[in-house]
């Protein structure tokens, strides 16, 4: 869950950043995506009982 919120975050940061003309906010794609795959991959893991 708060993978997911980061993520959020980092969208709406990169969003913010970019629509004030400050560009370098696109640094933060690559967090982004890296975290975006670890939701991914913490989703699709198979629950251990």
């Amino acid at each position: 869950m708060i993978r997911l919120l980061l993520a959020v975050w980092i969208a709406i940061l990169i969003v913010l950043l970019s629509v004030t003309g400050r560009w370098w906010g696109l640094v933060f794609v690559i967090p982004l995506a890296l975290d975006l795959y670890l939701v991914r991959r913490i989703l699709i893991a198979p629950s251990k009982p």
